[in-house]
């Protein structure tokens, strides 16, 4: 360096900026708390807990940015540090409380009085479809009141109003109803003491025609306030809904894309209601008598599962004229028919005492599988409905290692004849496109989006575990239904909450 040049400057080194970013999920905590005893409710929190679901208000990634420390106690925002440009978290929940909500304390303890002085009648709500006493502490009737949204009174449209945001935090893609379609309706649970009436949860019902003569009421959405899952509720909301469908004369009671949770509720009450028919139970017992009879000294080499999906029907099958019956009497849709039936043959008393008809029950639930009708999903959709024809395009559900929803493969036999014309280029994997024949003759969509091909023997391994893990299903489900404990220490009855995706079958 000569004398007249200047020194090298320096670099200005920055420290690293903190990148403030949470889960919405950690950073809420919701309470629901009784107007009789507020003031003790609110010092002690109440009952607490937390939801599952933030993708709506936040994004996708369910985070919230610009915050240190972030704290939501329901709309009581606290933190230590906030950026410019930060999530504004009220604006983002106004959008799904567009009937407004308290910000302050002051402002929510003044809702809560006036709600409670105002307190309408529950009992008094449209019409009383049961009150029967719930089997936990206290025994509190449970009413379960049916009205139509657009007909009922303003104060219940307005509770209806406020705890609708509920399902948006609870369930997965939830969305709002139009109170004024005269179509929706509304069963609310409510739990009564004798000195207060609280409500526990509620179910949309959306009513559809069916052709020629008939309706076809759709369960759409099912909510159990969180401090009360676990107690039946859930499953005394669907029997309601069963009931309704019964006194209206439906064709039959369909549900948009349940949860895993909510259809396991849903197949334990359809089982009871087959088991509790005379005419079905006794039908059972003379095709597990029949299948075991069939089975004879057991030497046979026990079929593999593809072998057992592609067997001709056994003794176990479920008759045309009996499944026409379940349908007409009990409302059970016919697309859910096939996994009622091998449940509530699995579960009936009579096949305890005949391990020879074991091998006929698995392969009725193969064979099913096979089809495509995987347990899960709505009726007549994508997931666990419907079924190809022989030789033709199948869906198997594939649980996945995370735990999340299920993925799907869709299949078709090398060489099989397709059952529906070529789609254009360009369709995508729900669509009726493919290569026929020749190397291309096996290509199916795996998982939602990719694309692979399955050979015979993955396809059949496959199977295999779907049939195993039904197999597992069946056996908790025989225990629940027993009284005895469950496989699994710490399990809950299942089923007490959840709104499902589109139904495809109206």
């Amino acid at each position: 360096m000569t004398e007249n040049e200047p020194p090298p400057a320096k670099k200005v080194r920055l420290a690293p900026v903190e990148v403030l970013k949470c889960s919405a999920a950690d950073a809420f905590t919701w309470h629901l708390v009784d107007a009789s005893k507020l003031d003790r409710e609110l010092k002690s929190g109440g009952a607490m807990f937390k939801c599952e679901y933030y993708n709506q208000p936040f994004g996708e990634a369910e985070e919230i940015s610009g915050y240190k420390g972030l704290k939501v106690d329901v709309v009581d925002v606290q933190f230590e540090d906030r950026r410019p440009k930060a999530t504004d978290v009220h604006k983002a929940l106004a959008e799904w409380f567009p009937s407004g909500y308290s910000r302050t304390r002051a402002e929510f303890e003044a809702a809560v009085k006036a709600a409670s002085e105002a307190a309408p009648d529950w009992a008094g709500l449209g019409a009383q479809l049961s009150a029967d006493r719930l089997e936990v502490g206290g025994s509190p009737k449970l009413l379960m009141q049916h009205v139509k949204l657009a007909e009922a009174p303003q104060w219940f449209k307005d509770v209806h109003a406020r705890v609708e945001p509920l399902l948006v935090f609870n369930v997965d893609g939830a969305s709002f109803i139009d109170a004024e379609d005269a179509r929706w309706e509304v069963v609310a649970a409510v739990l009564d003491d004798g000195s207060k009436q609280l409500l526990a949860g509620f179910m949309t019902v959306y009513n559809f025609y069916a052709w020629p003569t008939s309706a076809r009421p759709r369960v759409a959405q099912v909510l159990v306030l969180p401090p009360y899952q676990g107690a039946g509720i859930g499953k005394a909301l669907l029997g309601a809904a069963y009931r309704l469908a019964r006194d209206r004369g439906a064709s039959d009671l369909v549900f948009e894309d349940p949860s895993p949770e909510l259809q396991r509720a849903r197949e334990k009450l359809e089982v009871e209601m087959l088991l509790e028919q005379d005419w079905a139970a006794s039908a059972i017992a003379a095709a597990i008598a029949a299948a075991a009879a069939a089975a004879g000294d057991g030497d046979e080499e026990p079929l593999s599962a593809a072998a057992a999906a592609r067997a001709p029907p056994g003794p176990l099958a479920l008759p045309a004229e009996l499944a026409a019956r379940v349908t007409a009497e009990l409302k059970i849709h016919p697309h859910h028919l096939k996994s009622c039936w091998e449940a509530a043959v699995f579960c009936h008393p009579a096949m305890r005492a005949a391990d020879a008809a074991l091998p006929a029950l698995e392969a009725l639930v193969a064979r099913r599988l096979g089809d495509g009708s995987a347990p899960g999903g709505g009726d007549g959709g994508g997931g666990g409905g419907g079924g190809g024809a022989p030789g033709g395009k199948r869906i198997v559900e594939v649980p996945r290692e995370d735990g999340q929803d299920s993925d799907f493969f869709m299949w078709r036999p090398r060489g099989a004849k397709r059952t529906a014309d070529a789609a254009p280029d360009g369709a995508g994997a729900g669509g009726s496109g493919g290569g026929e024949g020749g190397e291309g003759g096996g290509v199916v969509s795996v998982g939602r989006q990719g694309i692979s091909e399955v050979s015979a023997d993955e396809y059949e391994g496959r199977l295999e575990g779907l049939l195993s893990e039904r197999l597992g299903q069946l056996e908790e489900l025989r225990r629940r239904l027993a009284g005895e404990a469950a496989a699994s220490e710490g399990e809950e009855e299942e089923g007490e909450e959840d709104e499902m995706g589109e139904e495809g079958d109206e």
